[in-house]
C-alpha cells in the first residue's frame, strides 16, 4: 500500500476507535452495544491496536491528573480553569484524545521510557497500570494485581503473584523470559500473551508467537511426569490448582484480553472466577455461596466496575437471591423455596 494511503487508513481507524471509546466510557451503553464494540475491536489487528493505543493514552492522562492533584496547592493562586480527565464530558474526551493521538503519531519513533528495575508493581481495585521492563518489554497489569521483577541478568524473570497481566516481550533469544505464577512457569523468547490467575487456576492465552508452559505441583515444584506444553497464537491453556493442564483449546483473543479496554468477557467461565474478576474492578464485593453454585458456567459481556448490574442479571438467569450482608458486600446464594417459589 502507498504510504500516504496507509497513513490515511490508520487515522480513519483511530477516529473510529476514539468514537467507540467515548461511547463506552462517556455514557450509557447497552449490552448489545458492548458486544458490537468487542466484535469491532477483535475483528482486525489494526482495530485492536488502535483501541489499545487510545486506552493507554487515557490511562496516562488519568495518571498525570492524579499526580497534578497531589501537588501542593497555592492558596493565593486562582483556581484551575481546566477539569481533570475524570470529569470531562464525551466531547472533551474525544477532542483531547485526537490531539494526544496526533502528537503520538509525530513522536512514534521515540524510544519508550526506561523506568528502571522496580522490585514490585501492584494495582488497586479498579486500577490498571502500564509500564516497560528494563529490556523494553511492555506489561499491562490488570486491576488488583501484583507482579514482582525478580531478575534481569542472564535471564529475564518476573512473578505474577495475583490478578492478571498482558505481556509484549522484547525478542532476545539469548535471554529467555520467564513468568512464574506459583501454579505454572511460562517461558518465552519474544511474544505477546495474557496470564490470568483466579480461584480455578491459571490461564495462559497467546496472541502472537509461542510460549512453553510447565505445570507445577501444589508444593511449587515442576511436575516431572508432565511434559512441557507449547501454546501457539490463538490458543490457551488452563492449569488447575493441582498443577494439572486441563485444556488446550483455541480462544477468542479479543474476548480474553477485552479487560484492557474496560470490558470483561466470559465464556463458560465458573461463577467463582467471574465473581473474582468482577471484584477486582469494583468497589462492591460479590461472594458466591456453595460449591455447586461456584462452578456454574457463565457466558456474558460486562462493563468493568458495574457489579450491581451483573447481580441483577444473575438473578434473571439463575435461581438465586442476592443478599447485602454489609454495605457494598453481596452474597449470591440459591433461592430458598419461600423466596423463589
Amino acid at each position: 500500500m502507498i504510504p500516504i494511503f496507509r497513513t490515511i487508513q490508520k487515522r480513519l481507524i483511530a477516529h473510529k476507535a476514539i468514537k467507540r471509546f467515548v461511547s463506552v466510557h462517556g455514557g450509557t451503553v447497552t449490552a448489545a452495544e458492548l458486544r458490537q464494540h468487542a466484535e469491532w475491536i477483535a475483528s482486525r489487528r489494526a482495530h485492536t491496536e488502535a483501541y489499545a493505543e487510545i486506552d493507554e493514552l487515557w490511562i496516562e492522562m488519568e495518571r498525570l491528573s492524579a499526580e497534578f492533584a497531589r501537588l501542593p496547592l497555592d492558596t493565593n493562586a486562582s483556581p484551575p480553569r481546566y477539569p481533570t480527565p475524570l470529569v470531562w464530558g464525551a466531547v472533551s474526551i474525544a477532542a483531547t484524545l485526537v490531539l494526544m493521538l496526533a502528537f503520538t503519531w509525530r513522536a512514534s519513533d521515540l524510544a519508550p521510557i526506561d523506568r528502571g528495575t522496580p522490585e514490585r508493581h501492584a494495582t488497586a481495585v479498579a486500577e490498571t497500570s502500564e509500564f516497560y521492563l528494563p529490556d523494553r518489554s511492555k506489561l499491562i497489569l490488570g486491576a488488583k494485581s501484583e507482579i514482582v521483577v525478580e531478575s534481569f541478568g542472564d535471564q529475564r524473570s518476573v512473578a505474577l503473584t495475583s490478578g492478571e497481566a498482558y505481556f509484549e516481550v522484547a525478542k532476545d533469544a539469548d535471554r529467555p523470559f520467564y513468568v512464574d505464577t506459583g501454579l505454572a512457569t511460562i517461558r518465552v523468547v519474544g511474544t505477546k500473551f495474557n496470564v490470568h490467575t483466579g480461584p480455578n487456576g491459571v490461564r495462559v492465552t497467546v496472541a502472537e508467537g509461542r510460549v512453553a508452559v510447565n505445570a507445577k505441583a501444589q508444593n511449587g515444584v515442576n511436575h516431572l511426569d508432565q511434559p512441557q506444553v507449547f501454546v501457539d497464537a490463538g490458543q490457551s491453556i488452563l492449569i488447575d490448582q493441582s498443577g494439572n493442564a486441563l485444556v488446550h483449546t483455541a480462544s477468542n483473543i479479543g474476548d480474553v484480553m477485552s479487560w484492557r479496554h474496560g470490558l470483561l468477557t466470559f465464556t463458560n467461565t465458573p461463577l467463582s472466577t467471574v465473581a473474582a474478576d468482577l471484584n477486582r474492578y469494583s468497589r462492591e464485593t460479590l461472594i458466591i455461596e456453595g460449591h455447586e453454585l461456584q462452578n456454574v458456567p457463565i457466558t456474558g459481556l460486562f462493563r468493568a466496575g458495574e457489579l450491581l448490574s451483573v447481580v441483577a442479571e444473575l438473578r434473571k438467569i439463575l435461581p438465586v437471591e442476592a443478599v447485602e450482608i454489609r454495605p457494598g458486600e453481596f452474597v449470591i446464594r440459591r433461592c430458598q423455596p419461600t423466596v423463589c417459589g
